[in-house]
């Protein structure tokens, strides 16, 4: 496996060539990694935090008897497609551009839930976010595994594990405090923001960093 970080080679580079190359890929590492971290944050959070909104989201939208289907149409969507998109899409396209698309068909899930006008509506959102969603984890420890320092790549992923724990935990309670003070839409709107961060960190990803597409 390649170096992850960039050192010059030339016998006659000075440890200060070296420090002056390492820096900088250490400080795009750590903006990556906090980018790959609070995007597992946030689809974690998604998968609980619209637990505590459903009475007020079947009391405004109506169609309650298709209300079992919110949670049906997440897990079925989330269940089904991770294979293809951790394992053929990535192989054909690399994981980065993967996780880009999975991303951006999470947000847009949220953003079709946070505007919902039916329930039709609220549960197509629900799917198009499990779909999305599924795929941040495994992509973003693939992505980590791939830029981390040498044997460090399992001390980082295992932080990831632990972001995802922790947003499942934290999606009940932030879903409750939303409906409660505010309302049971910003439960889906109120990620785009951060999700604007992730987005734009993956994106910009310098490709010196590593070699993305293997």
């Amino acid at each position: 496996m390649p170096s992850k970080f960039l050192i010059p080679k030339e016998s006659h580079s000075t440890l200060d060539d070296v420090k002056q190359v390492a820096d900088p890929v250490k400080l795009q590492f750590f903006f990556l990694f906090g980018a790959l971290f609070l995007a597992v944050f946030l689809g974690s959070v998604d998968i609980a935090i619209g637990g505590p909104a459903l009475d007020q989201i079947a009391t405004e939208l109506g169609d309650q008897v298709l209300l079992p289907w919110f949670g049906a149409a997440y897990t079925i969507s989330e269940g089904v497609i991770p294979i293809m998109f951790c394992g053929s899409l990535s192989d054909i396209f690399g994981s980065k551009a993967v996780f880009l698309v999975s991303f951006l068909l999470f947000e847009i899930g949220s953003v079709v839930c946070g505007f919902a006008t039916s329930m039709p509506m609220m549960i197509a959102g629900r799917a198009i976010s499990g779909l999305g969603g599924s795929a941040i984890l495994p992509l973003a420890c693939t992505l980590v595994s791939q830029v981390a320092p040498e044997g460090t790549s399992a001390k980082y992923i295992a932080i990831l594990g632990g972001a995802f724990g922790l947003g499942t935990i934290m999606g009940t309670l932030f879903g409750g405090i939303l409906t409660s003070l505010w309302s049971w839409r910003l439960c889906f709107l109120i990620n785009v923001p951060l999700a604007i961060y992730v987005f734009g960190s993956v994106f910009v990803a310098k490709s010196t960093l590593c070699h993305w597409t293997q």
